[in-house]
């Protein structure tokens, strides 16, 4: 619309000024066609410029609303990266920080020779790997305290043994020597009789 009346405008004035160049008296033409024309002109220019207005203003508002969501979007997103953060540093606690204290305590129940703990671990990370080897560590350690209880048990009976033998030894010996001393002292009261005997 604003072409429109921008060609009807300059078509009248440019005509217009031909006539006057031509030496034509156009001046009553110019107030009554030209200045109407002029007036519409402007009209749409300004109803341009006010419709451009409007959509600047339309479009700062559409600027302004989406940076307030893109804030609240950003506050959300702090919001859920630090809800994600917590829920993270917890799984990590419990999938890392407790097995390694249970592995902790175990060695030093183990090291103040406490070998009747019980390991159960059915996880297959690192961590599960690692108590598994610890179990299998606690049970081979009391094999050998059993193996050398056993051996000690055994070295125990057979010290008895040989104690209870020794002294079986050293009744039999002592028996013997009074047996020897009592037959030494027949003998010799036989051989006094003997001696008596030759005399009379």
């Amino acid at each position: 619309d604003i072409s429109r009346q921008r060609d009807v405008y300059q078509a009248m004035r440019n005509g217009l000024l031909k006539r006057q160049e031509a030496g034509e008296n156009v001046n009553d033409e110019v107030v009554a066609k030209v200045f109407p024309a002029a007036a519409d002109y402007q009209s749409a220019v300004n109803h341009l410029v006010d419709f451009q207005d409007q959509r600047m203003k339309a479009t700062k508002a559409a600027a302004d609303a989406a940076a307030s969501q893109g804030v609240m979007a950003l506050g959300v997103g702090c919001a859920l990266a630090l809800v994600a953060g917590l829920w993270f540093a917890a799984v990590l606690t419990r999938s890392v920080v407790k097995p390694v204290r249970a592995a902790q305590a175990l060695a030093q129940a183990i090291a103040a020779g406490d070998l009747t703990r019980e390991i159960h671990s059915d996880a297959t990370d690192e961590m599960g790997q690692l108590m598994r080897a610890m179990g299998a560590m606690l049970q081979s350690l009391r094999e050998i305290v059993g193996a050398v209880r056993a051996s000690s048990e055994s070295i125990a009976t057979g010290s008895s043994q040989i104690a209870t033998g020794n002294a079986d030894l050293s009744q039999r010996t002592e028996e013997q020597a009074a047996n020897l001393q009592q037959t030494a002292a027949s003998m010799e009261q036989l051989s006094s009789t003997v001696n008596n005997n030759a005399l009379t």
